[in-house]
């Protein structure tokens, strides 16, 4: 028993020996430990003393100040991710944002805290503008000015965010740099002392004649912490919704000597706290890790940035996480009363607007007041649209389970960019539409539309969520070159397409041939122009060695002459991948019985009496008895509306749906409207109804006698589990830039499984 007790304490007396000899290695002796234990990270010894790390990091008071939370934790923070991508970099992603990219020097001040906070804000900025803002925070302004924190000793993260939403911060580069206030330190090469806090200024440097100090001044709309809960996922969303964030973390002497590989802590006492900005994440020899970029200078670690372990809390990297958003402009305070945002224009209630009139008055005459009238109206002239993307919920993409498809279509015609999260619902996104003429080779038709094309395809390259990307040839516009094309120049058109997925690097095309026709050979020539096509993609599949086939789909209508007599369905399945059905706008009016009248614009059944056959479901069963093949058949679900104005009662009692419309001149007032600008546009979306009949939704607004058919997340909900029981394919949207920037419609079609019973089941569910 002696024995026992004796080996005991002599194994624990070894181990504490152990500790604190690892403890007390340092210099070179430490950076031989590591690099001879190890094989994660490489350590590189330079003369330091303990004095000087100690400059660089900041009191460990300030890195886990448990006392803050955030005080709009509910308002800013976004659910954790159901899945992430494998690696992820904010430089690849917003590449046009100079200042992810950027490495600063705090030097010999602990002001790692003001540094993270500022290069965070100036990312955000620029990411939010979508590059059209890049400005160059100064980390000395937050320094200096904010109150609660203690200079170059050290500050609390989250009370730099907040300084930037009350205070606002000013533009300033690195040490005698540009912007309003530049930093006072530069490279501690030669430093052997701490440097001291500088006073706060209320103005620019002389040589910076832009702004003055209260014009430079950037806001924050909002400073939050991360929860905690499910850390890792929580901070790979947040970076991937809106960019990257601040992290607080605890610094040992190893750490110091970091030259490359995946940081973790070995060896080496204790040294404080330090405050690091977070950019993304990938994987190493197995091991999973941060990116993170440091503010040491370009000669510390992997020029600048370097790796840290993730998903154990390294060091505490993953307890102390904040962010903010920042307002869509800069603040200019005028008079104590104007506050000018360059925010999306608001309309605001009519008394609000005899207020500003008044005071814009009040405050110039002549040219003056009338041009300050018109800035006023400009920015309360619309409603603002549902806004930022930090409410965005990304959901597992349910289809992957069961090869089920989420096809979404890309305008290059609409403003808004293409995002990680709306890919991450996608398995298939289609750039519409590339142009072409019948001697022509296919082509992007302006300068924004390329750019619109490079990044939907790079952003899905760098989304690692293998989302295939395609282009679509053709449409409303080009489609009148279609019947030459297909009769006489089939072979130009298909080698034009095929240098088209070289030279883009892209999985497939899908091709939009609107409304062809039934005479002139249109519908046999069609199947000839898409045999000709899968043979030649067939050819570059085998010549390149590639294992995944290209893919090649159509467009096609859902109704109508055009589609019964001007599409060969058994024909086309024979080469196409699938079918991208537009199963809405059953709202043609031109030879109504009834005359002008309301209806739903993409009824699941019904429609009307005098037209059977425009609803969802009489197009879905059309496709699937004709091709035999239901999983090739996706079902169209439009994020836009119909609306007609100037309605009268309904045609039939009970049924809201169907109203006559009172027509000026035989003319109706009617239009579309897209699911973003449904609120903008003055609708009451709390108002919205269900039509149980025709399995729809609408909004009937009696006060302005308008009316309104659109899906809402019942209507794409019930879709969807009609797609899954009747084993067709999968769904294609119109568009996903019509969703608002909550993105409430890709959300609700994420959201349900489309998985059906029995695993691959492809027996037609119709009785044909």
């Amino acid at each position: 028993m002696l024995a026992k007790l004796f080996l005991k304490y002599f194994q624990i007396a070894h181990l504490l020996q152990y500790t604190f000899s690892q403890q007390t290695l340092s210099g070179k002796s430490l950076v031989n430990h590591v690099n001879t234990i190890q094989t994660l990270w490489k350590a590189e010894y330079f003369e330091i003393s303990e004095e000087e790390m100690k400059f660089k990091v900041m009191d460990s008071k300030f890195a886990f100040p448990e006392e803050q939370i955030s005080s709009e934790p509910n308002n800013s923070l976004p659910g954790s991710l159901s899945r992430a991508p494998t690696s992820f970099d904010a430089r690849d992603y917003w590449p046009n944002c100079k200042s992810i990219k950027m490495i600063r020097d705090q030097a010999y001040c602990g002001s790692c805290w003001a540094f993270g906070a500022a290069e965070v804000i100036s990312d955000r900025i620029c990411i939010q503008s979508n590059g059209t803002d890049q400005p160059i925070i100064s980390p000395e302004d937050i320094l200096t000015c904010c109150t609660n924190s203690h200079g170059c000793q050290g500050g609390f993260v989250l009370e730099a965010m907040k300084f930037w939403k009350s205070k606002g911060v000013v533009t300033g580069g690195d040490f005698q740099g540009d912007g309003c206030i530049p930093y006072s330190y530069g490279s501690c090469s030669d430093c052997h002392t701490a440097q001291t806090t500088p006073k706060c200024k209320n103005e620019c440097q002389v040589k910076y004649t832009k702004n003055e100090y209260k014009e430079d001044k950037y806001y924050g709309s909002s400073a939050y912490r991360l929860s905690t809960s499910n850390a890792v996922r929580t901070i790979q969303s947040e970076i991937l919704r809106n960019g990257p964030v601040e992290a607080t973390y605890q610094v040992y002497e190893d750490f110091y000597y970091y030259k490359s590989g995946v940081y973790e802590y070995i060896s080496g006492r204790h040294m404080g706290g330090h405050a690091v900005k977070i950019i993304g994440w990938g994987v190493e020899e197995n091991v999973n890790y941060w990116l993170i970029a440091n503010s040491w200078g370009t000669g510390f670690g992997e020029n600048g940035f370097f790796k840290m372990r993730r998903g154990n809390n390294e060091c505490g990297i993953e307890n102390y996480v904040v962010a903010g958003m920042a307002k869509s402009g800069r603040s200019v305070l005028d008079f104590g009363v104007f506050v000018f945002l360059r925010t999306p224009r608001r309309r605001l209630p009519k008394k609000y607007k005899y207020i500003f009139l008044a005071l814009a008055v009040l405050l110039g005459l002549g040219v003056v007041a009338g041009a300050l009238t018109e800035l006023i109206f400009y920015f309360i002239e619309d409603q603002v649209e549902p806004s930022t993307r930090t409410q965005t919920s990304l959901v597992t993409l349910p289809p992957e389970k069961c090869q089920k498809r989420v096809v979404g279509y890309f305008n290059g015609w609409e403003s808004r960019e293409i995002s990680l999260s709306q890919l991450f619902k996608l398995s298939h996104v289609i750039y519409c539409c590339l142009g072409f003429d019948a001697n022509q080779t296919h082509f992007l038709d302006t300068i924004i539309s390329k750019r619109r094309f490079s990044d939907v395809r790079n952003h899905a390259r760098a989304s690692n969520t293998g989302v295939k990307v395609m282009a679509g040839i053709g449409g409303t516009h080009y489609s009148q070159y279609f019947p030459q094309v297909a009769a006489e120049n089939r072979e130009f058109f298909v080698n034009s397409t095929i240098s088209l997925i070289k030279d883009y690097q892209i999985d497939g095309v899908d091709l939009y041939w609107h409304e062809p026709d039934s005479y002139g050979g249109d519908k046999e020539n069609y199947v000839l122009l898409v045999r000709d096509l899968r043979l030649k993609l067939t050819e570059l599949q085998n010549s390149q060695n590639r294992t995944t086939p290209y893919l090649l789909t159509v467009l096609t209508p859902s109704f109508g002459w055009y589609l019964e007599d001007g599409v060969d369905l058994s024909g086309l399945s024979e080469y196409v991948d699938f079918f991208n059905v537009a199963s809405d706008d059953y709202t043609d009016s031109s030879s109504e019985a009834l005359g002008a009248y309301t209806k739903p614009h993409a009824p699941l059944y019904y429609g009307s009496a005098d037209k059977p056959k425009q609803n969802v479901d009489w197009t879905m069963r059309y496709y699937t008895c004709d091709t035999k093949q239901p999983e090739k058949v996706n079902m169209g679900l439009p994020f836009f509306g119909r609306y007609w104005k100037n309605v009268l009662d309904p045609i039939a009692k009970n049924n809201e749906v169907w109203r006559r419309v009172e027509t000026a001149d035989g003319v109706v007032e009617k239009g579309l409207v897209l699911w973003k600008n449904v609120v903008r546009d003055g609708w009451n979306i709390s108002n919205i109804k269900w039509d149980q009949k025709s399995k729809s939704s609408y909004i009937w607004d009696p006060e302005n006698k308008w009316f309104l058919g659109i899906d809402d997340e019942r209507c794409l909900k019930t879709k969807m589990n009609y797609v899954r029981d009747k084993n067709l394919g999968g769904v294609m949207i119109w568009s996903i830039d019509m969703d608002d920037y909550s993105e409430t419609l890709l959300n609700a079609v994420a959201s349900v499984n489309m998985c059906s019973e029995v695993k691959y089941d492809k027996k037609l569910k119709y009785n044909c």
